[in-house]
């Protein structure tokens, strides 16, 4: 493994210990919604299929007794634009057919939201149980199952990137 993919791992050990330190210590009473990157949240990303970081990362190794207490939400928008790590803005791809931007923003609503979690298959909702095309970030295509990643999915039909706050080197605001 390269040091970046080693560095993402020690990452999302990092963020794993803090979200079980959450659910053990500070809600040990309470139900919560796990809602960040979908690429470090979702259940098994070793599975998915062209992914950026083909490693297990926080929501594969987060333990199975605090994923019942749990709901993994997923993200996703068929326009717009995103930022990278580095500030850098990109357009979100146009929905293939088929992808689940495309699938969910059929609904022609600014939100949509879908849960996968009790979800059973039968007609009209096979494509939540086989493998369908997605993008990271907007911009990356890859390939997963979504019932297999996440327990809901929340669409945004039109997402804008941060706007990030600038600091000078004595810490106050430019």
């Amino acid at each position: 493994m390269d040091a970046f993919l080693d560095s993402l791992v020690w990452r999302d050990k990092a963020m794993n210990d803090n979200l079980i330190w959450l659910a053990t210590e500070v809600y040990p009473n309470e139900k919560f919604i796990v809602w960040g990157h979908n690429d470090h949240i979702r259940k098994a990303n070793s599975k998915v299929m062209d992914s950026s970081y083909p490693v297990p990362l926080m929501g594969e190794i987060f333990p199975e007794e605090l994923r019942e207490i749990s709901y993994v939400l997923g993200l996703y928008a068929s326009s717009g634009q995103t930022a990278d790590n580095a500030g850098e803005v990109h357009n979100v791809e146009p929905a293939l057919p088929g992808s689940i931007e495309a699938i969910m923003s059929a609904t022609n609503t600014p939100y949509s939201f879908l849960d996968l979690r009790y979800q059973k298959r039968e007609a009209g909702n096979a494509w939540m149980f086989e493998p369908r095309f997605a993008y990271s970030w907007g911009i990356y295509p890859e390939s997963f199952v979504p019932k297999e990643q996440f327990d809901g999915i929340l669409m945004i039909d039109n997402v804008h990137p941060p706007q990030y706050m600038r600091f000078n080197s004595s810490n106050s605001k430019e």
